[in-house]
């Protein structure tokens, strides 16, 4: 075989089957990178995107979980904060109260939105509050978006070599939905790390031969799924306190339309004259 041919493939393959230390070597030193060029982009403390507000307002929910205040209403007492994966709700909580900020102390916002405020703005009555935890939420979700590439590449790396790795990369970022995820704060980034990190389990299972490390990796992708959808218990127990009172709700409704008709058809409370029904 040619030395250059030789050579090629060194370079192609590289990093394929290697040791772990290679496979976890690389693709850190590529988000050390990444951190390194982005950090200081201005889109950081760009002006508000669609839907940044709601889902930083939402980061109330961090609050209530280390006050262990599990028995507050606001859990289940709106619709919008019950429709995006809940583990987002802590993220950004969380993200903004390491980073020396407090989380939102109310859910006032939400209601802003829900009551015709637009979805890419910020009410000025909420801007004091809600301006400095823009940028530790956008980095939080800037976190998520690189780990999701570095992801992809350490998968690739690991199975097929450098080069394919490395197109990856430039597939990502030329791609517009990534790049507009990059520095915006919303569920999306979360969710798509979250479903994107359950490749890795799954990419170990496949050279596991114990049963219990099948089992464990099979568990971890199953919980990373579940984190990135709608599996949270205050969540399960706002539907169903929800559809408790939507069957209370029906059932006066009924109780009430019975109690109307037997009025109507009592002939001491019958209409008279055009009002009267034939």
């Amino acid at each position: 075989m040619p030395r250059s041919k030789r050579l090629g493939e060194a370079i192609f393959f590289f990093g394929r089957d290697s040791a772990p230390i290679i496979t976890i070597l690389i693709p850190v030193l590529l988000l050390l990178g990444y951190a390194l060029i982005t950090l200081h982009s201005g889109e950081l403390d760009a002006g508000w995107k669609v839907d940044e507000g709601q889902r930083i307002a939402e980061g109330y929910f961090w609050r209530l979980l280390v006050a262990r205040d599990f028995s507050n209403q606001d859990w289940f007492s709106r619709i919008e904060v019950r429709s995006h994966p809940p583990v987002n709700k802590y993220f950004f909580g969380a993200a903004i109260a390491v980073s020396g900020i407090e989380p939102p102390r109310s859910l006032a916002l939400v209601d802003a939105y829900n009551n015709g405020a637009g979805a890419a703005t910020l009410p000025a009555a909420f801007a004091k509050e809600y301006e400095p935890m823009r940028r530790p939420a956008r980095l939080a979700a800037h976190g998520a978006m690189l780990l999701i590439a570095v992801i992809v590449f350490a998968v690739l790396l690991h199975l097929y070599g450098l080069v394919p790795a490395l197109l990856s990369q430039v597939a990502l970022f030329r791609h517009f939905l990534f790049g507009q995820l990059l520095f915006s704060a919303r569920s999306d980034e979360l969710e798509a790390l979250l479903t994107m990190a359950t490749v890795v389990p799954l990419a170990m299972l496949a050279s596991q031969k114990r049963l219990w490390s099948q089992l464990a990796l099979s568990g971890v992708a199953g919980v990373l799924a579940a984190l990135a959808r709608r599996c949270d218990q205050p969540v399960l127990l706002g539907r169903r306190r929800a559809r408790a009172q939507r069957s209370l709700s029906l059932s006066r409704a009924l109780a009430d339309a019975t109690q109307n008709r037997r009025s109507f058809l009592t002939p001491g409370q019958r209409p008279s004259g055009a009002a009267q029904v034939r």
